[in-house]
């Protein structure tokens, strides 16, 4: 019961980060995303950089639903199914952030 609380509860913040980083008003949440984001803040594109964060987010926050959907009908293999979606958006999302190709500006 606890947890499936605590899950729409995270899902819920995850959406609501990836709408303020989306509209632009938390550029500093995107600091987690990309390692020396103040310096790299001129050369990237941040409409495609707030772009991909804030589907990364989204993900994540469809994540935690599924988990909180395994926990709701009590079958732990679909719990599980959003903790390995999880852990996938999250390592490919520091994969993706750190090639620094992917959001520089084109001049």
């Amino acid at each position: 019961m606890y947890m499936n609380v605590l899950f729409c509860a995270v899902a819920v913040i995850f959406a609501f980060m990836g709408m303020l980083i989306r509209i632009g008003k938390a550029d500093g949440i995107m600091g987690g995303f990309v390692k020396n984001f103040k310096k790299k803040r001129e050369t990237y594109d941040l409409t495609w950089l707030r772009a991909f964060v804030s589907k990364v987010l989204y993900f994540c926050a469809v994540c935690f639903a599924i988990m909180a959907a395994g926990e709701m009908v009590q079958i732990k293999m679909i719990t599980w199914a959003g903790i390995i979606l999880f852990v996938v958006a999250v390592f490919y999302s520091a994969r993706y952030t750190e090639i620094e190709d992917n959001f520089k500006k084109e001049l």
